[in-house]
């Protein structure tokens, strides 16, 4: 509750009984944390039952990945870890080979002995070490010390996508690097799968990797993923009947310039009188209280600690710019009706804490999932 309270969605005060007991406000969780996550739940319950057929569906086994990958995503990941994907899933096929020679779901190994594993002996012994590299987790001196390269947040219990995890790193060090390594193949394939998909999809934040390529990708990666949504927004409004613009600046609209830079609007829909100013946010699913606090943060309609506008605020602030200037807009959606109705909407591709919070409806903001884009 630590990250809730400091991002102010809990009171902070906590309250020991004599019995022991640690109670705190429990208004937060009872508006927005529970039903939020049990109505995630149900999502997720409800997509998993619609997708189930596909997991018996036939899957071809490729010898190489590199088609499935941007080129310059495969460049930049073999320019910092120094081995391919493919190599990553030589080193995990000759895990699990391993294992079913030995019966054993979990078994120990040094990196010499790995070496001589089927399928991984065609892989050069610098690679070998380069993979273990990167996905050991080695002994640390407390649990709450943090090495050089990290932060705090990387090993908190309470968080997701910490990179000191044992899912982020799934080969545990035994001891001193001679001593070996506790393999479970499985496991390690997961961690190599989540590792491949976070670097690729900007799962983790930019500035944890060094200066280099794969730090630019990540960074753009995010970018990249939220002007596809404004797309995907568009052409499914355009399938119902609206006229549609993504990625539109409010000076192209107004045909004038302003006083500062107010950003872009996602996209811009018309059709009658209704003219409709969206902001689209594809978000990371919020996992923890902490996660569904820091949404929440973001869009309190205020400014940051930094005097910038959260993302509700720059919403509402470029809101107010185009109802300043009505004609402006009429002209641009070259509209014959002489009134127009400017909207706010937000659209969001999956359930968020916001749903819950009525802070969208305090300040006249349509909040819809992508999913029902169809009730505007």
């Amino acid at each position: 509750m630590s990250e809730a309270i400091y991002y102010g969605v809990e009171r902070a005060q906590i309250q020991i009984t004599p019995l022991g007991d640690v109670q705190i406000d429990s208004d937060f969780s009872d508006r927005i944390a529970n039903p939020f996550g049990a109505s995630l739940m149900m999502r997720g319950f409800f997509q998993g039952v619609s997708a189930y057929e596909s997991l018996y569906e036939h899957r071809n086994i490729e010898f190489s990945a590199r088609e499935a990958f941007d080129v310059r995503f495969w460049e930049a990941w073999e320019e910092h870890f120094g081995f391919s994907v493919d190599d990553l899933r030589v080193f995990m096929d000759g895990l699990e080979t391993e294992g079913i020679k030995r019966q054993a779901v979990t078994f120990t190994s040094t990196v010499a002995e790995m070496c001589r594993f089927e399928d991984i002996e065609n892989l050069p012994a610098g690679v070998v070490q380069k993979i273990v590299d990167a996905l050991v987790l080695w002994p640390r001196a407390t649990w709450a010390s943090t090495p050089e390269g990290f932060s705090p947040k990387d090993w908190y219990p309470w968080r997701y996508r910490r990179r000191l995890s044992v899912l982020a790193r799934p080969i545990l060090q035994i001891g001193g690097a001679e001593s070996g390594y506790l393999l479970a193949p499985g496991l390690v394939r997961d961690g190599g799968a989540k590792l491949v998909d976070y670097c690729y999809m900007g799962g983790f934040e930019a500035k944890t990797f060094p200066a280099g390529r794969l730090r630019s990708w990540v960074g753009a990666a995010e970018n990249q993923r939220g002007h596809e949504f404004n797309g995907l927004v568009a052409r499914r409004l355009s399938e119902l009947g609206w006229s549609c613009k993504a990625n539109v600046r409010l000076t192209e609209i107004l045909s004038a310039k302003l006083d500062r830079d107010y950003g872009d609007v996602d996209v811009l829909a018309w059709r009658g009188r209704r003219v409709l100013v969206i902001e689209c946010k594809d978000l990371r699913m919020a996992m923890t209280v902490g996660d569904i606090a820091r949404q929440l943060h973001d869009f309190r309609e205020d400014f940051t600690s930094s005097g910038k506008p959260d993302q509700l605020k720059k919403h509402l602030l470029r809101m107010d710019v185009l109802m300043s200037r009505p004609d402006g807009v009429t002209r641009y959606v070259g509209t014959k009706e002489r009134r127009i109705e400017l909207e706010a909407v937000l659209v969001f591709s999956d359930l968020v804490p916001l749903h819950f919070s009525g802070i969208a409806s305090s300040h006249s903001v349509h909040l819809v999932l992508f999913e029902q884009l169809e009730t505007l």
